[in-house]
């Protein structure tokens, strides 16, 4: 199916288990391009979490707000676009391409972000194809079946030898008082 120019790109979120830095529950912030071909749809893709220090910890995050999609007028004669690097790359082709723009924002209104600090970092990963989907690896799993594992068995093992002793020992022995 070959998209044409009125096709538009979408944002969807995905909930994701993990961050390599701040663990927890994020959501994923998939930006997708209409299909124009099998292999030509792209895609950008975000975490809603910036930070403030070159060492990224939860303390140190602020929010990333990402604002819905606005069609731009892309004719290149009349484009708000003609100093940017899609014109100069694109050219009079651009006539013939889905452009949107979105908005996307570091910080919450007032808190002082801009004058606090010098420093951001955020990253997000542009590709083509379908975007990579989050995972637990193996190497966690293994970990939390270990760390889950061993005292349960431990746990178990000591529960079966403390009933085996108790019923083996002979009634009359504990109905004496005798151990």
């Amino acid at each position: 199916m070959k998209g044409g120019k009125n096709d538009t790109m979408r944002f969807y979120d995905v909930a994701t288990l993990d961050d390599e830095h701040t663990p927890g529950v994020f959501n994923t912030i998939n930006l997708r391009t209409p299909v124009l071909g099998e292999y030509d749809q792209s895609f950008l893709q975000w975490k809603p979490i910036s930070y403030t220090k070159t060492v990224r910890d939860i303390t140190d995050s602020i929010d990333v707000t990402s604002y819905g999609l606005q069609p731009n007028s892309a004719n290149f004669n009349d484009c708000v676009l003609t100093s940017s690097l899609l014109c100069a790359y694109y050219g009079t082709l651009l006539d013939e391409l889905v452009v949107q723009s979105a908005n996307i924002s570091f910080g919450t209104f007032k808190d002082g972000f801009y004058n606090a600090t010098p420093h951001i970092s955020w990253t997000f990963m542009a590709g083509y194809g379908e975007p990579p989907e989050d995972y637990v690896s193996a190497l966690v799993v293994l970990v939390v079946s270990i760390g889950f594992g061993i005292p349960a068995l431990i746990i178990l093992v000591s529960s079966i030898y403390i009933i085996y002793k108790r019923l083996s020992k002979p009634r009359d022995a504990v109905l004496l008082g005798h151990m």
